[in-house]
C-alpha cells in the first residue's frame, strides 16, 4: 500500500471538549514517520531508526497563551489532493501530478481552538498551523522544534535575509550555535535523509528560519510578532524525505504551494514566459548597463548563440531602451530591466513597471529586498500581481529563497538567494568547489537559482574550466543568465558550441551520484537527449558512471551517441582553451571517471545520434540594417495626435494614453488630463505574437512645451555619456547610477541640472514654438582643473561652440523649430577627464505666442 493510500490510526475515540491526550496515543502512522502524544504532540522521522530517527515537536506562543504543549483533540478529518498544474521550467517541466494525503487535526488548548494540517506525499511530509478565532490577536513565537540525530551530517548556511552566505557541511555534533538559512540538508544514510524548507508564503507572513541549540533547529519568525485580525494560517514547513536522489528531484515545494489562478484581466503566462539563457553584461564590466552601444553588442551574442534573453542592469536610461527593444527584436532577443527594490515600492512607484512593459519589456529584474519581513512580503505580492497582470516576467535578486511562487505566479523565472558569480566582483574571493557541489543538494532543489554561471575570466578562480562549464547544466534556473563577456566566450570555443546548444527548458532531471560534501552527477533531458554534469569538490574523486537511470535499454546504449567534455592537462588555464572533447563508445556499469579536485566534466547523450552542438538556432530573417531609431511627432494643444501604423500592427500607447480611433494606416490617441507639457511619451508598434518573433518600432510624442521647461526633469530623447549614466541634480561622480555629489561649480551648489563627462550628449525634442534656452554651464569642482567643449546643435545645424575653463552663462534663441532635436554635446579637451554640469537648463516659450497648453488654461 503506497503512502498515499495509507489510511490514518486514530487509537481512541474523542468527541467535543475532550480531555488532554493520554500517554502514548499514535495519532498517524506511515511508513516514514509516526504522529502521537506523549507529553507532548510529536512526529517520529524514521521511528524505527536506530541511527536517523528524528523527532519534531510543535506549538506556537500567541498573546494569549501557548499552544503545543498540551493539546486536547476535537476531531480528525482526511482529505486526498488529487491536482494538476503545468510547470513552465524548472527540474520537470509540463504537467505534474499532486496527490497527498492530507488531515487535519483540530485542538483546544488554553482556550484556544487550533489547527495542525498534516500532508503526506511520496517525497516528504508537510505541516502548517491554523488558528481560527473572533477577535484579533499576535503570534509571538514559533516554537516547532526538529531534534536530529548528532551522527547526522548537515548541509546550510549562515542564515542572512538575502542567502549568500558559503554554504558548509558539519556533523549536527559540531555544527555551532547561531541562525541558519533554509534550506536545510540533514544527510547520513541511504534512504533517510530529508531537507527542511518552507512553501506558500503571502503576504499575511513573514519568512523563517532556523536556530541551532543543543541538537535541535527551532523555526524562528523573522519578525517579532504577527498581528492576525482573525484568521492565522501559516506557511507549510516542508521535509523532503528519503534519499539524496529522490531529493534532488524532487518538486514538493511547489507541490504544495497555491494554484495559479489568472484574473479575467491578465494575459496567460504561457504568452510571455520564456524560459532560456541570457547574455548579460554587468559582471564583467559593471558600468555598462549605462551604454546603448554595449548592450546593443551584447544582444548581437544573443542572437549568436541562439539566446533569447539579454539583461540590462544598472545605469541604463529611459531615453534609449525603447531603441534597444527594437534593436533586440530584430534579433529574436527580449529585454529585461534592472531595478533596485524601493524604485517600485508604493503604488506610484510601480506604476513604472506599466512604462516599461509598454515599450516592448518583456521583463525585470528587481534587487536589493534584503528582508523577510511580513511587510516585504506584501510588497513582493504587489510586484508579483503587477507583474501578472502586464505580462512581466521578473527575477528576484537580493531576495528571498523560493516557496513555491513557480506554480503560484508562474511568471517568476528565478531568484538568486545564493553566493552565486558575482561575489567574484564583490569580494575578489573564489567560490570553492564544494560550495558549488552543495547547491545541487539543498539551494537548487527547492526552486529556480539565478547563480550566472560560467565565468571563465573569473580572478582568483580555483575550479576548473570544465567545472565552471558543468555549472550550466548542474544549476537550474528559468533564464540562466551567462555572466562572462562575449569575447571571454569566443576564446573558448567548445563551451561556446556547448552553451548554443543547451536547451531552453529540461523535460527530466535525474541524480546519477555524489553527496555534498564530494561530488554531483545530475543528467538533465530535453526529448532524446540527455545532459550529465558532473562538478567535483575538494578532493579527487572517482565517479562512477552507471547510465541505466537515463538509458533503458540495450537497443538504446547501442544507438546513443555520447560525447565527453572534459578538461585538458592545463585545466585552469584561463588564458587558453583548456577543454577537449571526445567521443565515448564502451561505458559498462563499473565505468568510472576519475576526476581532480575543483574538476568536472559533461556527457551530451544523443539517443537519436543528432550532432553534439545541435543545429543552430534557424534564423528567421537576417540581421538587417532597419532603422530603430524611434520617430517623433508632435500632439496638438489638445493633446491628440495621430500616427501611422500597418494593420497588423499592435499600438501599446504609453501609459495613461487612449487609442480614440483605428483605420487600416493609422491610429489617433489622446493625452491623459496630467500629461506633462514638454516631455516625451513613447508609443510602441508591434507585429507579431510571440516573443521571439516580434518586431518592434516606436514613435515618441512630444506634448508641447508651456511657457517654462525645466529640462533636467523632462524624458531626453536621446542621450548617451562616456563614465556612467546622466546624472540628474548631481555631478557626473563615477560610473554608478546616482553617485554624484551636489552640482558645484566655483565652490558654489546648485541644486537643478544634468551632470556628465566630457564625451556626452543629451537630446531634447522642440515643439512648434519659438524658445530661448536658458543655462548655466560649467566644470564640476569634483574635476579641477580641466577643461572641455560645449557643441549645442539643432538637428545637426551648430548653434555655439565654446570652451569651458570655469562657468559661462548661456542665452540662446531658438527659431519655430517643430519637430527638430536640440543636442547639448560636451567634447574632451585635455588629457584629463572632465565633468561638467548644464546648471539649470530651461526651454522659455517667447512671450509674444499665442499657444497655450491645457495646463496652462486650467
Amino acid at each position: 500500500m503506497s503512502t498515499q493510500q495509507r489510511c490514518f490510526n486514530v487509537n481512541f475515540e474523542v468527541t467535543m471538549g475532550s480531555s488532554s491526550l493520554t500517554q502514548s496515543q499514535r495519532l498517524i502512522q506511515t511508513d516514514r514517520w509516526e504522529l502521537s502524544c506523549d507529553t507532548r504532540l510529536r512526529l517520529r522521522l524514521f521511528p524505527d531508526s536506530a541511527r536517523t530517527q528524528t523527532e519534531i515537536t510543535f506549538g506556537l506562543t500567541t498573546n494569549t497563551g501557548t499552544i503545543g504543549l498540551a493539546p486536547s483533540l476535537i476531531k480528525t478529518t482526511s482529505r486526498e489532493v488529487d491536482e494538476q498544474y503545468t510547470a513552465l521550467f524548472g527540474k520537470k517541466t509540463g504537467t505534474r501530478c499532486v496527490r497527498h494525503l492530507e488531515h487535519c487535526l483540530f485542538f483546544e488548548e488554553n482556550g484556544i481552538e487550533w489547527n495542525l494540517y498534516l500532508r503526506e506525499c511520496a517525497d516528504g511530509l508537510a505541516f502548517r498551523y491554523d488558528l481560527p478565532s473572533s477577535t484579533p490577536f499576535k503570534i509571538l513565537k514559533e516554537n516547532t522544534q526538529i531534534h536530529c540525530p548528532t551522527a547526522a551530517k548537515v548541509c546550510t548556511l549562515p542564515y542572512t535575509t538575502w542567502y549568500e552566505e558559503a554554504r558548509i557541511v558539519h556533523t549536527a555534533a559540531d555544527l555551532p550555535r547561531g541562525a541558519y538559512g533554509l534550506p536545510t540538508l540533514i544527510y547520513s544514510d541511504a534512504e533517510e535523509n530529508y531537507l527542511i524548507s518552507e512553501s506558500d508564503i503571502d503576504g499575511s507572513n513573514c519568512g523563517a528560519h532556523l536556530v541551532w541549540t543543543d541538537g535541535y533547529f527551532t523555526f524562528t519568525l523573522a519578525d517579532e510578532q504577527i498581528s492576525a485580525d482573525s484568521h492565522f494560517t501559516s506557511p507549510w514547513r516542508v521535509l523532503i524525505v528519503g534519499s539524496l536522489t529522490s531529493i534532488v528531484e524532487s518538486t514538493l515545494v511547489d507541490d504544495l504551494a497555491r494554484a495559479h489562478i489568472a484574473k479575467a484581466a491578465e494575459p496567460d503566462p504561457i504568452s510571455y514566459v520564456l524560459p532560456g539563457h541570457a547574455a548579460w553584461s554587468w559582471w564583467s564590466s559593471q558600468y555598462s548597463g549605462a551604454y546603448l552601444e554595449t548592450q546593443k553588442n551584447f544582444v548581437d551574442f544573443a542572437y549568436e548563440q541562439g539566446w533569447h534573453h539579454v539583461l540590462v542592469d544598472c545605469g541604463w536610461d529611459a531615453a534609449w531602451v525603447p531603441e534597444l527593444v527594437a534593436y533586440a527584436s530584430q534579433r529574436n532577443v527580449c529585454i529585461h530591466l534592472w531595478s533596485a527594490w524601493n524604485d517600485l515600492d508604493g503604488p506610484e512607484n510601480i506604476k513604472k513597471l506599466a512604462l516599461w512593459h509598454s515599450w516592448g519589456v518583456c521583463g525585470v529584474k528587481i534587487d536589493f529586498m534584503e528582508s523577510e519581513s511580513r511587510e516585504r512580503y506584501q510588497w513582493y505580492e504587489s510586484i508579483l500581481s503587477e507583474t501578472a497582470r502586464l505580462g512581466l516576467m521578473v527575477n528576484f535578486h537580493g531576495s528571498v529563497i523560493p516557496r513555491g511562487w513557480a506554480r503560484t505566479y508562474p511568471q517568476v523565472i528565478g531568484y538568486e538567494a545564493i553566493r552565486g558569480a558575482e561575489y567574484y566582483v564583490f569580494y575578489k574571493e573564489p567560490l570553492s568547489s564544494l560550495h558549488n557541489v552543495c547547491q545541487v543538494f539543498t539551494r537548487n532543489v527547492i526552486g529556480s537559482m539565478d547563480y550566472t554561471p560560467v565565468t571563465f575570466s573569473a580572478p582568483k578562480r580555483t575550479t576548473s574550466n570544465a567545472h565552471e562549464l558543468a555549472l550550466s547544466i548542474a544549476f537550474e534556473c528559468g533564464i540562466t543568465h551567462f555572466a562572462d563577456s562575449p569575447d571571454s566566450y569566443r576564446s573558448h570555443p567548445v563551451a561556446q558550441e556547448l552553451l548554443k546548444s543547451l536547451p531552453d527548458t529540461w523535460d527530466e532531471t535525474k541524480l546519477l551520484g555524489g553527496t555534498p560534501d564530494s561530488y554531483a552527477l545530475i543528467a538533465r533531458r530535453t526529448g532524446s537527449k540527455w545532459f550529465i554534469a558532473c562538478i567535483n569538490g575538494q578532493n579527487d574523486s572517482r565517479v562512477p558512471l552507471n547510465l541505466s537511470k537515463i538509458i533503458q535499454t540495450d537497443h538504446d546504449f547501442r544507438s546513443a551517441e555520447l560525447t565527453l567534455v572534459r578538461d585538458s592537462g592545463s585545466s585552469k588555464d584561463q588564458g587558453k582553451s583548456s577543454l577537449v572533447v571526445k567521443s565515448l563508445s564502451q561505458i559498462r556499469e563499473d565505468t568510472f571517471i576519475d576526476v581532480p579536485r575543483d574538476g568536472g566534466f559533461i556527457i551530451v547523450v544523443d539517443l537519436e545520434k543528432n550532432s553534439l552542438h545541435g543545429i543552430p538556432p534557424e534564423v528567421s530573417h537576417p540581421l538587417s540594417p532597419t532603422s530603430v531609431r524611434p520617430g517623433l511627432a508632435q500632439a496638438d494643444y489638445s493633446g491628440k495626435v495621430t500616427l501611422p501604423c500597418e494593420s497588423e500592427e499592435i499600438c501599446r500607447p504609453a501609459p495613461g494614453w487612449k487609442i480614440i480611433a483605428r483605420s487600416e494606416t493609422e491610429v489617433s490617441l489622446q493625452a491623459p488630463e496630467n500629461g506633462i507639457p514638454g516631455d516625451l511619451y513613447t508609443m510602441t508598434f508591434i507585429q507579431g505574437n510571440h516573443l521571439t518573433d516580434r518586431r518592434i518600432r516606436h514613435i515618441k510624442v512630444l506634448l508641447p512645451h508651456g511657457s517654462l521647461t525645466n529640462l533636467h526633469k523632462t524624458t531626453f530623447f536621446g542621450c548617451a555619456n562616456a563614465n556612467g549614466p546622466v546624472e540628474r541634480d548631481q555631478s557626473n561622480g563615477g560610473g554608478d547610477p546616482n553617485d554624484g555629489s551636489p552640482l558645484t561649480i566655483n565652490n558654489v551648489r546648485y541644486s537643478c541640472g544634468l551632470g556628465v563627462s566630457d564625451r556626452a550628449f543629451v537630446e531634447i525634442a522642440l515643439s512648434q514654438d519659438e524658445f530661448t534656452f536658458t543655462c548655466l554651464v560649467g566644470i564640476d569642482d569634483e574635476t579641477p582643473n580641466t577643461s572641455a567643449q560645449i557643441h549645442i546643435s539643432v538637428d545637426g545645424k551648430p548653434l555655439l561652440q565654446k570652451d569651458i575653463e570655469s562657468k559661462e552663462p548661456l542665452d540662446i534663441s531658438l527659431p519655430n523649430l517643430c519637430g527638430e532635436i536640440l543636442r547639448l554635446e560636451t567634447r574632451q579637451n585635455s588629457d584629463r577627464e572632465a565633468h561638467i554640469d548644464w546648471v539649470n537648463p530651461q526651454l522659455i516659450r517667447s512671450a509674444h505666442t499665442h499657444h497655450i497648453t491645457p495646463q496652462e488654461r486650467n
